[in-house]
């Protein structure tokens, strides 16, 4: 870990740092997958997807501003809150360490996939595709997974986060007859192939914390030929609520 200012100008109760060789969208998932909200960058700079441009002017190498990530608490955070928070950084850095050890960090593009959608932006209607500009509506909610769960054949569920952000994680919210999978997006197109291998009528569910890496992981599979993809509509961070109001419904 690297901060990014020195200690004596530092506000007490703000950190900004940077882990080198992990972006800060990385750092973000990581951290949010142990229930930690933090934001990327500065406070100048939370709203935009790019390095901020308080830290660039500090003169911060690129690598270091484009991997910043900015940790804060307030006077109602009393002594439990900061030792229970401390517990959860140190276990994000266990299991950030134990992934990749002896491996190369994942790139961590924004989309990995951008450049499949590419290719396949002109596709029509009935071919496997749809009009160019249009995403395709793979999302299933609450009230509806379930069904998917129960149907035969059974699902292949996969869970497309990074390995580290699922060490910190709790069990799977909802009951599967079959065996979740990990297959982490920044990887995915390598086990893709698996999945086109299935019968038209196996549904293959991905799920990710907050529903983005699943639904480009299901929109991409839906491209290259197997329809029957889904994505957990709003991910693990919404299922709870969305669990409780479907069976309040």
């Amino acid at each position: 870990m690297v901060f990014n200012a020195p200690a004596r100008l530092c506000l007490p109760t703000t950190l900004n740092f940077s882990v080198p060789g992990i972006s800060s969208s990385a750092l973000l998932n990581l951290f949010d997958a142990a229930g930690l909200r933090v934001s990327g960058g500065s406070a100048c700079s939370a709203s935009l997807a790019r390095p901020s441009h308080v830290l660039e002017a500090m003169g911060l190498p690129a690598w270091q501003s484009a991997g910043a990530v900015r940790l804060s608490f307030g006077a109602a955070d009393g002594p439990g809150l900061i030792d229970e928070a401390c517990a959860r950084i140190r276990a994000c850095g266990e299991a950030l360490r134990s992934s990749l050890q002896g491996a190369a960090a994942p790139a961590h593009a924004e989309d990995p996939l951008r450049d499949l959608d590419g290719a396949t932006e002109g596709a029509t209607p009935g071919a496997g595709g749809e009009p160019p500009g249009m995403k395709m509506g793979v999302g299933i909610p609450a009230n509806e997974v379930e069904g998917l769960l129960r149907s035969k054949p059974a699902p292949v569920v996969v869970d497309v986060r990074e390995l580290y952000e699922q060490r910190v994680t709790e069990a799977l919210p909802f009951a599967t007859p079959s065996k979740v999978l990990s297959a982490p997006l920044s990887n995915i197109l390598c086990v893709l192939p698996t999945w086109l291998a299935l019968p038209a009528q196996t549904p293959v569910l991905f799920y990710c914390r907050s529903g983005n890496r699943s639904a480009q992981a299901a929109r991409a599979l839906r491209r290259l030929g197997h329809e029957n993809a889904w994505s957990l509509d709003g991910g693990l961070a919404l299922w709870p609520q969305a669990a409780r109001e479907s069976a309040d419904a």
